[in-house]
């Protein structure tokens, strides 16, 4: 963990977030911390909930209903969720775990007292057991060539001939269980996640991977080297306003 270490988020820097023009008013706060996620400080998470329970997304400050609450702590523990596709499932482990700390017990979707697991909202529990997996394969197929366009049979190509076809078969099952589930994240959210997810790690993944900003309609806004810099000339705190400031359609 990271105990000891100056904190990254505090106040003013969350409502300097709220407030930059070209961050999508809905999606900040779930971008920033799958950002944190990746930079393995899960211990900030909490700060960026306990900021949106009290002040809501928008520039406003307005404390977010009962409805808004809902919907901001699925969407947050998705996007961590999703995050594992490129930070790895042990990072998402700790961040849900510090996000569960001060997520209060009505707006968790955990297993009932009869052990039902059928109560998330993004349904893959269903995804699992009822759905063919032909057509979880034919969904992530078709969101991995929305994400990487023209050169999506390349990339998989490449994958497929790693050394392993474990690998091919790793970023189907991904992609088709994990990412192209849009019930709770929509694509262009999910886009997001993945661009949070790559910068502050490697900003040679951006160029090689081709990933880009999507809007589900194959306009794409690709992310200029100029926001990844200042992350490796100042570290964490500048990967994690670099990392929100994409400038995709709303």
């Amino acid at each position: 963990m990271a105990s000891g270490l100056t904190p990254i988020v505090t106040p003013a820097l969350l409502v300097s977030i709220r407030n930059r023009p070209h961050i999508p008013s809905h999606a900040w706060y779930f971008i920033a911390a799958t950002t944190l996620t990746v930079l393995n400080r899960p211990e900030e998470i909490p700060q960026i909930y306990k900021h949106v329970m009290k002040h809501g997304v928008g520039p406003d400050d307005l404390k977010p209903g009962a409805d808004e609450q809902l919907t901001v702590s699925r969407k947050l523990r998705e996007a961590l969720i999703k995050a594992s596709a490129v930070g790895g499932l042990p990072k998402t482990i700790n961040s849900l775990m510090e996000l569960k700390k001060v997520t209060p017990e009505h707006l968790r979707d955990e297993p009932d007292n009869n052990g039902s697991l059928d109560v998330s909202p993004t349904a893959r529990n269903r995804d699992i057991h009822h759905t063919p997996i032909s057509k979880i394969f034919e969904r992530g197929h078709d969101f991995w060539n929305n994400i990487y366009g023209k050169i999506s049979r390349r990339i998989m190509s490449q994958l497929d001939r790693s050394g392993t076809e474990d690998l091919g078969l790793t970023a189907r099952l991904m992609y088709g269980y994990v990412l192209s589930n849009t019930n709770v994240l929509s694509p262009l959210e999910t886009s997001y996640v993945l661009i949070a997810g790559l910068i502050p790690q490697d900003a040679s993944v951006l160029q090689d991977g081709g990933a880009s900003c999507w809007d589900g309609q194959s306009r794409r806004s690709g992310w200029s080297q100029d926001f990844v810099n200042p992350f490796f000339a100042n570290g964490g705190i500048s990967a994690l306003s670099v990392s929100i400031d994409c400038k995709a359609p709303r």
